[in-house]
Formats: structure tokens, sequence, C-alpha cells
């Protein structure tokens, strides 16, 4: 497998450590399991933390989030979170 990504020996082009393939195979797949993850945790928090009966099931409540925040709202930093920069607590997230 290590051939795909480097070259032949003798041959020109980019050569790459194990580490250097490891690193990059751990940074594409963390960016991947968090754009895949990211919107159904979203969902599952707004759930766990609404009051009983806000939602009638999960997908009642992406709809609402798609409705009112559109696709951008699926990967919003917890506002608990946000609260924290007003107090000094964290600089700036994005």
């Amino acid at each position: 497998m290590s051939e795909i990504i480097s070259p032949p020996l003798g041959a020109p082009g980019l050569r790459l450590t194990q580490t250097q393939k490891d690193l990059v195979g751990g940074s594409i797949g963390g960016i991947a399991q968090v754009l895949v993850g990211q919107p159904f945790d979203i969902v599952k928090v707004r759930i766990q933390t609404s009051p009983s009966g806000t939602y009638a099931n999960p997908l009642e409540c992406a709809k609402q989030l798609l409705k009112a925040d559109g696709p951008r709202g699926f990967y919003k930093v917890c506002q608990r979170v946000q609260g924290l920069r007003g107090h000094g607590g964290l600089r700036r997230l994005g």
C-alpha cells in the first residue's frame, strides 16, 4: 500500500515516511469523522437539552434546525462554549 503514496525508488517525486503517511491518513479520517458525525451529535444534544416535548423525534429536530439555521447549523459550536467568550474563558473560537 505504501507504493500508492510514495513513488518507486529512483522515481522523481514526493517521498513520505511512514509517520507522515500515518499523520496524513489520520487527519483525513478525523476530518471525515467530524463531517459525518457532527450533525448526529448536534441533534442528539439538542434533544437531550431541550425541554420535554420540544421535539417529537430526531428527524423533527433536524428539520427544525435546518429550517432555522441552514446546513451550517449542524456544525455550530455549542452555545455554552460561545458564551464563555464574553467572560474571558475563551478568547476566540473561529
